[in-house]
């Protein structure tokens, strides 16, 4: 088995996450019922990845709970449909890790809701 490096668009950003620490993202939702799509790379070992949403209330709510994922033979892909406005954060979580960095490939976005025009 190689352990060559999968080809990655341009597009994704280069995240280094430290030992003990952890890397949020977050995105505003202005328009409900848009999907947030994220697609994700670890260069070696593994990270957690959950999904929180903050709306008009103090406390985040956590949509996607906390999950250790392993690039190691597939891109991590996700889709979430954003159905109320608000901050929706992606959190990158290294915290259990006491020695090795992270170093995470990543491209999320925003896209807003598909619209049918058609009248009829």
């Amino acid at each position: 088995m190689t352990n060559e490096r999968k080809q990655l668009g341009a597009d994704f950003e280069k995240l280094t996450i430290p030992p003990l620490c952890k890397k949020e993202i977050s995105f505003e939702v202005k328009e409900a019922n848009s999907n947030l799509e994220w697609e994700y790379d670890i260069k070696s070992k593994d990270i957690d990845f959950s999904l929180l949403f903050k709306g008009e209330t103090l406390e985040p709510v956590e949509l996607i709970p906390k999950q250790r994922t392993d690039t190691c033979y597939e891109t991590e892909k996700g889709l979430f449909k954003c159905e109320k406005i608000g901050t929706y954060t992606m959190v990158l979580d290294n915290s259990y890790s006491w020695i090795y960095p992270k170093e995470v490939y990543i491209r999320a976005a925003i896209n807003p809701p598909k619209h049918d025009n058609s009248e009829k």
